[in-house]
């Protein structure tokens, strides 16, 4: 109701004046369009922004893959340098005493440690020979060789899959280290102890053959610590509400190591595999009911994934950051066309305005002729009032002249009223001398006559009431009973509440008059007239009914069409018809009101009249 009022309003002030009108063709004709431009730029701004937002982001996951790659390749790098190095390939091959400070001890203490030495992320090294059946491992905090003799290296992952991959290096994900190797000399098989606290490693193993045999002469691993990605990670990671996880082929978490339970609920979705079509891309997700722009980049090289997950709220705080600046240029050019259109509607309409206020102003009495010098459409108008202030000041003139006559009309017609009022006089003598005569009747008929006299004639409201229509038929049906006597007869039921419903004058009378006319004259038998009122919907119906012959179906419709044709006295009745009935109910209450009748051969005829309950 608030927004209809206020819009109504808004309406009332443009339609006010000619000016108003001006100032909203001209804002709607350049706001409308500059509206649509404005919402069209932020729409496209918008999502060239995430666009661009995305690709940046994307270039990210890519070089963190990348860099992820490279670390890795530079492992293998280090393993492999190790192990093609042939004079270590020769001693595996030639020597049998590798015991403390023997040559063949000293080569092996020296090639770990110029390996951990080259290679500054390598935390530990573990070094099998299988001819002396002996474990080296070296790890970064001490760089002391420690020996295992008779290792159980069924028992550890990473020797038996480097045999399986021969000259191919295995890499074993994230992992925490073993390091309680067991020895098979011990009966009870009790790990001989821990050599080093366990950790997240990344592992690259590698199996040593007599080339070209597949004799295999020893087997070697290296251990990464997976926080030395720490470096590669915090490059793809803006802020914090950023979040980025690496996974591998299986499905499984490589990085963080210590992760929070949203990371594992989003690797854990099912329907994750199913938005990644492709090696590189985005999607967006709902994960624990908050909404997530997903990136990733799946490496060739490792079989790694990188996800790069930013809440929503991020991407949006961009756009609408880029965004703002076109939304204030909107105001301002919405601002501009305003002033714009308010000062070109005030230049136009002002000479307009002031033509209008003039003729407000002037003498209705007399129109002044008004000059100008103008040769524009204003000066046209100025001209077009001149003539018509001629042509009203000739019509004032014949008005003046017709109101004349029309006083003389209504003085002759008010002296035609004395022979009506002498009638009436004289029908109450007549009354009064019957009366004294003891002649009832006759006084009763008078009486009635008199009152139809008195109700036709001296009323001059068009408009009265039920129960002054049925006092009035009434008066009728006595007149008409005194003629047919028990031909005739009739009932009225009129609720109370319906007797100070409005009706037009004479409405009923003639409706009576055809029931008598064509119910009682035509039968033998008399006709019986009711007349009913009751309520429908919002009208009110009154029914005039008789068993009278009633009419054919072809002559009601003859009827009926006469009555909407406009057709006068369409029953053959004298004075006021069916017709004027009818159009004198639609010109009081409008045009869903009037007359409508209904007749069957041989059963009588209905006319019900509808007036509105409430007017």
């Amino acid at each position: 109701m608030k927004a209809a009022g206020l819009l109504n309003k808004i309406l009332c002030f443009f339609s006010r004046n000619i000016r108003n009108r001006l100032l909203l063709l001209l804002i709607s004709s350049t706001l409308f369009p500059l509206l649509i431009i404005s919402i069209s730029s932020y729409y496209n701004t918008s999502k060239l922004v995430e666009k661009q937002f995305i690709d940046t982001n994307l270039r990210i996951v890519q070089n963190t893959n990348d860099n992820l790659d490279n670390y890795i390749n530079k492992m293998r790098g280090y393993l492999l340098s190790f192990v093609r190095n042939v004079d270590l390939l020769g001693i595996l091959i030639h020597n049998t005493n590798y015991e403390y400070g023997s040559p063949g001890f000293t080569y092996i203490e020296n090639s770990l440690l110029k390996l951990m030495s080259d290679g500054k992320d390598i935390d530990s090294v573990y070094f099998y020979i299988s001819s002396a059946d002996r474990l080296y491992y070296m790890d970064r905090q001490r760089l002391v060789v420690y020996i295992v003799n008779h290792p159980d290296m069924e028992s550890t992952s990473w020797h038996s899959n480097a045999i399986g991959m021969y000259r191919h290096i295995y890499t074993e994900d994230t992992h925490i280290t073993q390091f309680d190797i067991k020895s098979r000399d011990n009966q009870n098989n009790i790990p001989i102890g821990l050599i080093g606290k366990p950790k997240h490693v990344l592992s690259f193993s590698f199996a040593i053959t007599n080339f070209p045999y597949r004799d295999v002469i020893g087997t070697v691993s290296i251990n990464v610590d997976v926080r030395n990605l720490d470096s590669i990670y915090k490059k793809a990671s803006v802020n914090a509400f950023e979040n980025i996880i690496i996974e591998n082929r299986d499905g499984s978490l490589v990085y963080p190591t210590e992760a929070p339970d949203f990371y594992y609920n989003f690797i854990n979705e099912k329907d994750i595999r199913a938005e990644m079509t492709s090696a590189t891309g985005s999607f967006k997700k709902t994960i624990d009911g908050d909404k997530y722009l997903v990136l990733f980049n799946t490496s060739e090289y490792t079989g790694w994934t990188v996800y790069k997950i930013i809440p929503m709220k991020i991407l949006n705080a961009s756009v609408n950051a880029s965004s703002k600046f076109n939304l204030l240029l909107g105001i301002f050019c919405i601002f501009v066309v305003v002033v714009l259109s308010l000062l070109l509607a005030n230049n136009i309409s002002r000479p307009i305005v002031e033509l209008a206020n003039y003729m407000r102003n002037i003498n209705v009495e007399h129109l002044e002729i008004k000059t100008t010098n103008r040769l524009d459409e204003i000066g046209v108008l100025y001209k077009s009032y001149n003539s018509m202030a001629v042509l009203i000041n000739e019509l004032i003139i014949e008005r003046y002249k017709s109101e004349i006559r029309e006083k003389q009309i209504q003085i002759k017609a008010l002296q035609s009223q004395i022979n009506p009022h002498f009638l009436y006089n004289t029908l109450q003598s007549i009354s009064g001398l019957a009366l004294e005569k003891g002649m009832t009747e006759i006084d009763n008929a008078i009486s009635a006559l008199g009152s139809m006299l008195r109700y036709s004639m001296e009323s001059v409201e068009d408009m009265v009431t039920i129960k002054d229509e049925l006092l009035h038929v009434e008066n009728y049906f006595y007149i008409q009973k005194l003629r047919y006597e028990d031909n005739i007869k009739y009932s009225i039921n009129v609720p109370d509440e319906f007797l100070k419903i409005p009706i037009p004058k004479l409405t009923l009378q003639p409706i009576v008059e055809n029931a008598i006319k064509h119910g009682v004259e035509k039968t033998v038998s008399g006709c019986t007239i009711d007349i009913n009122c009751f309520r429908q919907g919002d009208n009110v119906c009154l029914t005039i009914k008789d068993n009278g012959p009633g009419m054919s179906q072809k002559y009601l419709k003859k009827v009926v069409s006469k009555i909407r044709n406009n057709k006068n006295k369409v029953l053959g009745t004298q004075g006021i018809g069916l017709y004027n009935v009818n159009a004198r109910i639609k010109y009081a209450f409008g045009e869903k009101y009037g007359l409508l009748i209904h007749s069957e051969e041989g059963k009588g005829t209905c006319v019900s009249l509808f007036l509105p309950l409430k007017r």
